[in-house]
């Protein structure tokens, strides 16, 4: 039985809804024992840690890097209540840099910035498209506090290095990564991890960017797997 609850911090352009289908691949245990945040890009924003309670967290692309902020400015939480980290198509930077050339040029996120103010409806889209979903709904009305949120989010991308945080962390790490990525290409993907002596990316041949829609079946295998080593 898992005694431990189970976190979910989705990404840019996402919301809580993004982990049903892996949710409804885990097992009855683990989706008693969990909480899906919410960080304001589609919906009310809900990001409240358990008191006192151990928990793993699980990341997806720009909610790995949250995690990895939140474990930059609240340490003492994490190395009391996190017993593990899971990245799913995550990173701990995401803009290029002179010192991180894998990643995505800044130009990108300032473009879609001064776009969403306009026409946010095509900038999802287009980033859905990017992200390898197959089928795209129609992209709902965003308010203007959404709207401001998804501009926060790109700021996060371009600002964000927690590269030496992610170092520091000396806890089980789980790290889930597609091969056919066009947002975090595997080259920003070794970029991010291969300075981790012990953890190396589990690589899915397929799933593009949207990993827990396109393969929940597969991260959830590895993600009861990662519970059973903690439990």
């Amino acid at each position: 039985m898992n005694s431990l609850h189970v976190l979910f911090v989705h990404g840019w352009g996402f919301g809580p809804g993004c982990w049903h289908a892996l949710l409804d691949e885990l097992t009855p245990s683990t989706q008693n024992n969990s909480t899906r945040f919410n960080l304001g890009f589609s919906g009310p924003i809900r990001t409240s840690f358990p008191d006192d309670a151990p928990f793993i967290a699980v990341g997806h692309s720009l909610g790995f890097a949250w995690l990895l902020n939140e474990l930059a400015q609240q340490p003492d939480r994490f190395h009391a209540q996190c017993r593990g980290l899971v990245s799913i198509n995550g990173f701990s930077r995401f803009s290029q840099h002179k010192t991180f050339p894998a990643g995505v040029p800044v130009r990108i996120m300032r473009r879609m910035a001064s776009q969403l103010g306009s026409d946010p409806a095509a900038v999802l889209k287009q980033f859905q498209e990017n992200s390898g979903l197959l089928q795209l709904g129609g992209v709902p009305k965003h308010s203007n506090a959404e709207k401001k949120r998804l501009t926060k989010g790109l700021s996060w991308l371009e600002k964000w290095d927690h590269r030496q945080t992610l170092d520091n962390w000396s806890g089980p790490l789980l790290i889930l990564a597609s091969e056919d990525d066009r947002i975090v290409s595997p080259t920003l993907t070794q970029a991010c991890f291969s300075s981790l002596d012990n953890t190396k990316p589990h690589w899915s041949r397929t799933g593009s960017h949207v990993l827990p829609l396109s393969r929940p079946d597969w991260c959830a295998n590895h993600i009861e797997d990662f519970i059973q080593a903690l439990n």
